[in-house]
């Protein structure tokens, strides 16, 4: 059987502060610099949203998803 869908682009829309704190690098053995406190609020936020989208909380708010106008054919086989 011959399907036709439309391709669809995902935006999701996430707006985090991340602000470094004496406590969180207690432990280091290096002084951080504005890159690692960078890749802190980027791993922040990035696990911020895998447990939205893991967790009870719905991610759809601050998603959007926006269908292409062109579609295209996939081929589908019901498995028996």
């Amino acid at each position: 059987m011959e399907l036709s869908l439309k391709a669809v682009t995902v935006t999701y829309t996430r707006t985090f502060t991340f602000i470094p704190t004496t406590e969180r690098f207690l432990d280091w053995e290096d002084a951080p610099d504005q890159e690692t406190v960078n890749f802190c609020a980027f791993e922040d936020l990035f696990g911020m949203i895998h447990d939205e989208v893991a967790g009870p909380e719905s991610p759809m708010p601050h998603t959007t998803i926006k269908e292409l106008e062109k579609s295209v054919k996939i081929n589908w086989e019901e498995i028996e």
